[in-house]
């Protein structure tokens, strides 16, 4: 069998775990934020919290838009 073979034919899989990538990237982010907050820097630590949120907030919604509807 040649390297790029594949083990398993026939169509591939979609990744796993897709659906909890965007609430994992907020805990590992916020996480960041929080770690700011308690070395004293507390307005980089409140201002990369709202990041976060903002960017997982919109990340999510554009992500479970059905495909050809047309966002405002």
């Amino acid at each position: 069998m040649s390297p790029a073979a594949s083990c398993h034919p026939g169509p591939p899989h979609p990744p796993r775990g897709r659906h909890a990538e965007g609430p994992l990237k907020a805990l590992v982010l916020g996480g960041g934020a929080v770690a700011l907050y308690a070395l004293g820097r507390h307005l980089a630590g409140i201002v990369l919290g709202v990041v976060v949120v903002a960017n997982t907030a919109i990340a999510e919604t554009v992500r479970r838009t059905p495909p050809g509807r047309v966002r405002p």
